[in-house]
């Protein structure tokens, strides 16, 4: 791990270190020779060679694609033991984050045209002569700048020409790439339609194996959720790349790309335009680099040139007898074929035609048709196009206060019937109608963002026996931690395991003999020297040998990763100051100091646990959700 100030092949001097995955480790650092913020990535030669060579891959890969919305390579080295990366830093923020902050969806007319910036590179890259296949496309991989712009960032998945996946994120990877299948370009439409259901409606899709276990109940549909905030057109569009088979889906990006535009500017019946739209259709068309893109205008070819006034057209969906002016069902939202009407190959994107910008005053404002799209009683959008960042109350807007917030992120308030927890009409998917109803969410382990149903009073999880099952933790026992319903509460149990269950601490917690604190990757034991009674922590190792102690002599010992009286500056996974030890008279408390991941307490007895509540166990963390608040079982000693 390169320290603070470290300069990497005399030219780049590391500021901080930024992240750890599988494949590298990240630093901020700053280029010597230009004196410009860079993002060096580095995989060390010791790691197994599948790593080694997606590491490879990744760099030649973003050496050989140019797209603005990809990053930028700007150096590849090898340095000592390592191999290193050095990207151009673009200061932006994770989709993710953005939902994770703000606790709430993003409006739709912002979110499609970032889709068809998306799908714009997605085109490019199955495109080319060996198709490149991201197989990693989520919301923590595209990245928004500061002027509304989005990039695909994390290519460490990416294959050229169809393969098999090193590995996914869950839950946005296809079931034929969690399966080891052989994946091609549909995988990413698939992730590419996940990320868009998550960023429209601020909760995350469930995965492929989830929507299988709901079947025999309430079984998951896209259509549903989304329809309630976009047109059904544009519903069904998503709904259709987010099939679970393959051949279901959208063949390439550019079909996909052209059906939303499609849905996007359609209106139904396409007869009579409005006066603002009609007079839109002779203008030119707003350019790619625009604020709003492809979605921000209407079709450039009338609707009427492909049918006649008489004809009509049955729905292959669900059997309705439409209008020929109509591209989209009404019923159920599907794009309507015929044989007077081309597919959606054949309509002429808006990207395709462009007439001179001088058509057009600069300094008028555009009047958007976008309305019919997001809601048909939404009124006309009215945007100024010299208008070149997005204020702050318009770049996270939220037409409708009554939405849910994402389940996933934080602690919610008040759950609805529209979280993924419930059906429409608010009742449970399965399970005991008596229980509230809660969840489980591995947040890290061998497949992050999967979500666990519970279902009964005694849910078990273990390596080999339980009703969930994780068969690639070696750090986890065959029954390792069970979370049980008693007293109109949850409660979390360990089940005997040989490396314990940790629960996050929520407050100030005290410590009894042989209690043992978790802090970054470190397991501190608390005990009492057997002479002097004085107390004291010693670090245990993995495999139950104590090594270091460090005496609790202060009124409050701090813990920490650069800072503090016991100090572990290789524990990546502790912050700078993270817990203390406070002594108050003859008891002594442990006390988070605000970490990133928390501090967390070996269970030695059953304890409530409460929404929003976090806990590890072998090499798992999770997550509990439910409708219940711990508040009512707080115990006196948690």
């Amino acid at each position: 791990m390169l320290a603070q100030d470290a300069v990497l092949h005399d030219r780049y001097r590391i500021v901080a270190f930024a992240g750890l995955t599988r494949t590298a480790r990240s630093y901020d650092a700053i280029d010597g020779r230009f004196g410009t913020h860079v993002h060096i990535r580095e995989c060390e030669r010791s790691k197994p060679r599948p790593f080694r060579e997606a590491f490879v891959r990744e760099a030649r890969i973003l050496n050989g694609c140019q797209h603005v919305a990809m990053p930028v390579v700007t150096d590849a080295f090898a340095a000592g033991e390592a191999f290193y990366l050095v990207e151009r830093k673009i200061p932006a923020e994770p989709m993710s984050s953005l939902l994770e902050r703000d606790r709430k969806p993003f409006a739709p007319i912002l979110v499609l045209p970032w889709l068809d910036a998306i799908l714009d590179l997605l085109e490019y890259l199955h495109g080319l002569r060996t198709p490149v296949i991201v197989a990693n496309i989520s919301p923590g991989s595209i990245e928004m700048s500061a002027r509304g712009n989005v990039f695909v960032t994390d290519f460490k998945m990416a294959l050229e020409g169809p393969g098999k996946s090193l590995a996914w994120t869950y839950p946005y990877a296809p079931i034929e790439q969690m399966e080891g299948r052989e994946i091609d370009v549909r995988a990413d439409l698939y992730a590419f339609a996940a990320s868009a259901y998550e960023l429209l409606l601020g909760q995350r899709p469930l995965s492929p194996h989830e929507r299988e276990q709901t079947k025999g109940g309430v079984e998951f549909n896209p259509f549903d959720q989304l329809s309630r905030v976009i047109s059904k057109p544009l519903a069904s569009v998503i709904d259709r790349a987010m099939a679970m088979r393959p051949e279901d889906r959208q063949p390439s990006a550019a079909e996909l790309r052209l059906e939303l535009v499609a849905a996007g500017t359609a209106t139904a019946p396409v007869r009579k335009l409005p006066a603002a739209a009609e007079a839109l259709t002779s203008a030119s068309p707003i350019g790619s680099g625009d604020a709003f893109g492809s979605f921000a205008h209407g079709p450039t070819t009338p609707v009427d040139a492909f049918v006649s006034d008489t004809a009509t057209i049955v729905c292959r969906t669900c059997g309705n007898t439409n209008e020929a002016t109509r591209v989209f069902c009404p019923h159920c939202g599907s794009l309507l074929r015929s044989d007077r009407r081309p597919s959606t190959l054949d309509v002429v994107s808006p990207f395709q035609q462009r007439e001179p910008e001088h058509d057009l005053p600069p300094t008028a404002p555009v009047v958007m048709p976008v309305a019919a799209a997001v809601n048909p009683a939404a009124p006309v959008t009215v945007v100024d196009r010299n208008q070149e960042t997005f204020p702050s109350d318009l770049a996270h807007s939220r037409p409708d206060a009554t939405r849910p917030v994402s389940p996933f992120i934080g602690r919610a308030e008040v759950r609805r019937n529209s979280d993924p927890l419930r059906t429409a009409e608010g009742t449970p998917l399965s399970g005991d109608a008596t229980m509230p109803l809660a969840r489980l969410l591995v947040l890290e382990g061998e497949e992050p963002g999967r979500m666990l149903l519970i279902c009964s009073k005694v849910t078990t999880l273990g390596r080999s026996a339980g009703d969930y099952i994780f068969r690639q933790d070696a750090f986890m026992s065959g029954r390792h931690a069970k979370v049980q319903y008693s007293d109109d509460g949850y409660w979390l149990d360990d089940a005997g395991s040989r490396n314990g269950t940790f629960l996050r601490i929520r407050e100030d917690s005290k410590l009894h003999e042989n209690d043992i604190v978790l802090a970054g990757q470190q397991l501190l034991r608390f005990e009492h020297d057997p002479v002097t009674k004085q107390p004291r922590l010693r670090l245990q190792l993995n495999n139950g040998d104590l090594a270091a102690t460090y005496e609790l002599t202060r009124p409050a010992t701090t813990i920490g990763r650069t800072q503090g009286e016991i100090c572990f500056a290789d524990d990546a996974a502790m912050a700078d100051v993270h817990a203390r030890i406070e002594r108050r008279g003859d008891e002594c408390y442990v006390v988070d100091c605000g970490s990133r991941n928390g501090t967390f307490l070996r269970l030695t007895s059953n304890r409530p646990l409460g929404d929003g509540d976090v806990f590890i166990i072998g090499r798992h963390i999770f997550k509990f959700e439910a409708d219940v608040n711990i508040d009512d079982h707080v115990t006196e000693d948690l």
